[in-house]
């Protein structure tokens, strides 16, 4: 076989099939512990965990690599998007899929395959010719649309990336991003408007055979107050009862941070929702259990089982105040010239990470055209300077951003042990034992069906499989109790 990278299964013979019950059931035959459940409107068997494709690319074959361990460690679930990584997901879940095959003896029938739409590019807009009706437009760079015309050319790419003939769920994604608008007002009854003439278009997909099934991921959907709420029972309200037929599952964030979609807003549940979801035979797959939202920041939930060095974060933080004083001292320099002053303080307010190469290009530009030649030398001399110093400046400010965060997150794991002594309960031998320990949390709730995850190194998998692994064994799993002291841990409220 052919090096990753260096050859593309889009070109080959799009794969026949799709998974199937008999299929789902006998591949977990003998998986290690592995927890499942089922999906009841398709009668699918499906691991507890699964790969989240969000990041997967094509610039590192661990991505390949690990899809591929993921799919060997029988979990058979794969989420993925269009727009993950400009299509560079679908590619690479695609090759592991299609290698997969071709080595062992996996079958399409056996694999969960999840994409979803609706994130859109100017670009795309303007080929498709999408009018001001069929779309919504969220700044000058993003659009969004959840019409037919768009979710049909995306399944189309979709499905010729990921070398299928069908997929087993079709997603909506992030509808609640309609009600953002800027060029035209969007409401929520629009929405569930055009919700309505969505899952009719979905549905014929299914009789075509192009889907098994659709449903919607949404990050406000657990939230009932978020502005962009949207309410599961007013969606299926709005929708025709035959257009329900097909509509199997909801994909939701849940994490230790972000739990409204099990406790509720107030931690007395979310009971309409579940009861909505009970009564359709929705299926919940829930997203972003090591990446919370937490007081306006976004917390990575990873840590070492190897302990910080003390000296490390001292070093660290010597060099990130030598860094600021250099950049400091160069500012001071080039604003003491009246003539230079504008332009530099123009482009010093900006610099941030992806702007700062552009900003100091734009500054040779400017001391190219300085008459005096002296001054022009002097300028160049220093620009080279302040280059070496920002980027110096920048790569010692995310160093010690991460030792900080994985200091932050020993501390959260030390508690989480605390409060809940069987979370740590095989946790030692994990990469990261707080990632184990927040999976484990997801896992935890009877609720929710699969937990997706990402999975880019060997490490990820790993420590994902732990985690259902523990989830599974009657000593090591989590019970109400346990559930409800953890929710009650001070650092995570």
């Amino acid at each position: 076989m052919a090096l990753f990278g260096k050859r593309s299964y889009s070109t080959l013979v799009r794969l026949e099939g799709r998974a199937t019950k008999e299929a789902t059931a006998k591949f977990h035959e003998g998986a290690e512990g592995l927890p499942t459940a089922v999906i009841p409107k398709l009668g699918l068997t499906v691991s507890r965990i699964g790969v989240g494709g969000y990041r997967l690319n094509e610039a590192s074959s661990d991505h390949f690599a690990a899809v591929s361990m993921a799919l060997q460690k029988k979990v058979n679930v794969i989420d993925t998007s269009a727009h993950f990584e400009q299509g560079a997901s679908e590619r690479v879940i695609g090759s592991a899929i299609r290698s997969e095959l071709e080595n062992t003896t996996l079958k399409r029938e056996d694999i969960v395959l999840i994409s979803k739409a609706g994130y859109l590019t100017q670009t795309e807009r303007r080929r498709l010719g999408l009018t001001d009706l069929e779309h919504v437009r969220i700044n000058d760079d993003s659009a969004h649309s959840i019409n037919p015309k768009f979710l049909e050319s995306e399944l189309n790419a979709s499905l010729h990336r990921l070398g299928v003939e069908s997929l087993d769920i079709f997603m909506i994604n992030s509808p609640e991003r309609m009600l953002s608008a800027r060029n035209r007002g969007f409401s929520h009854k629009q929405l569930y408007q055009e919700l309505a003439r969505t899952f009719e278009f979905l549905h014929t997909e299914v009789k075509k055979g192009r889907i098994s099934g659709f449903g919607i991921t949404s990050n406000s959907i657990a939230n009932p107050h978020a502005e962009d709420h949207i309410s599961l029972s007013e969606i299926t309200n709005a929708v025709s009862k035959a257009h329900l037929e097909h509509f199997v599952a909801v994909q939701a964030p849940y994490n230790v941070f972000e739990r409204t979609l099990i406790d509720g807003v107030d931690g007395s549940g979310y009971t309409d929702y579940w009861e909505t979801m009970k009564s359709l035979d929705l299926y919940q797959l829930t997203n972003r259990p090591l990446n919370a939202i937490h007081d306006g920041i976004i917390r990575t939930l990873a840590n070492s089982s190897k302990e910080i060095d003390a000296d490390e974060v001292d070093r660290r933080l010597e060099q990130l105040k030598n860094s600021f004083e250099k950049v400091t001292s160069l500012e001071s320099d080039v604003s003491t010239d009246p003539e230079n002053h504008f332009a530099a303080k123009h482009y010093l307010e900006r610099q941030l990470l992806p702007a700062v190469d552009k900003d100091l290009r734009d500054l040779e530009e400017y001391a190219n055209r300085v008459e005096e030649e002296q001054d022009r030398a002097n300028f160049l001399v220093w620009k080279a300077q302040y280059e070496d110093s920002i980027h110096k400046l920048i790569q010692h400010l995310l160093a010690y951003a991460h030792l900080d965060t994985l200091r932050k997150n020993n501390d959260l794991d030390r508690v989480l042990g605390a409060v809940c002594p069987r979370l740590s309960q095989g946790a030692d031998e994990a990469n990261s034992p707080l990632s184990v320990k927040a999976l484990r949390v997801a896992l935890a709730q009877p609720q929710i069906g699969t937990v997706l995850t990402g999975m880019r190194t060997n490490a990820y998998v790993d420590d994902a499989i732990l985690a259902a692994q523990l989830t599974a064994q009657s000593n090591t799993q989590l019970d109400d109790e346990d559930r409800e002291t953890i929710a009650q841990c001070p650092m995570l409220n």
